[in-house]
């Protein structure tokens, strides 16, 4: 695999899902690990451009990718390929609700959790026939639906 490739990619992924691990705190080329090196190695020749937040966040998603099973890397690629598929509008769209989602109480980032496993456990077809429901609800039913899911009885 281009090492450039990987190293694009593991900065995409893990910039925009979030990280929660502590990077080096290098801020120059030359001090960060061979290791790391060869992670960031497409940022390399303009890595002395960079903001130190930015190559904070590159260090921060680099270890997070060295420390990945190679199912975990085969998962991210993929994640990675979707979305270089989306729009722009659609990934503006994900990084409002991922946005939102940090802002979330702990219960209900885990509520959401919880229904994601759920949801992800039925068959492919049972899940295209629940997308294709919401996606023809008026967005009355749509509101609705949300507050009884929020507020159960």
């Amino acid at each position: 695999m281009n090492k450039r490739w990987l190293s694009y990619g593991a900065y995409s992924f893990f910039i925009w899902f979030g990280s929660s691990c502590l990077a080096s705190e290098a801020t120059d080329w030359d001090e960060l690990s061979p290791t790391m090196q060869k992670t960031l190695s497409g940022f390399s020749a303009h890595w002395h451009t960079l903001t130190n937040d930015k190559k904070q966040s590159l260090q921060t998603a680099a270890t997070r990718w060295l420390e990945m099973s190679d199912g975990q890397r085969a998962e991210a690629q993929k994640r990675l390929e979707r979305w270089k598929t989306l729009t722009p509008n659609e990934k503006t769209s994900v990084r409002k609700r991922y946005q939102q989602f940090k802002n979330l109480s702990p219960q209900d980032k885990e509520k959401i959790r919880t229904q994601f496993k759920r949801f992800s456990s039925i068959s492919p077809a049972r899940q295209q026939r629940l997308k294709q429901r919401w996606k023809n609800l008026t967005p009355e039913q749509k509101t609705r639906l949300k507050r009884q899911i929020k507020n159960p009885r």
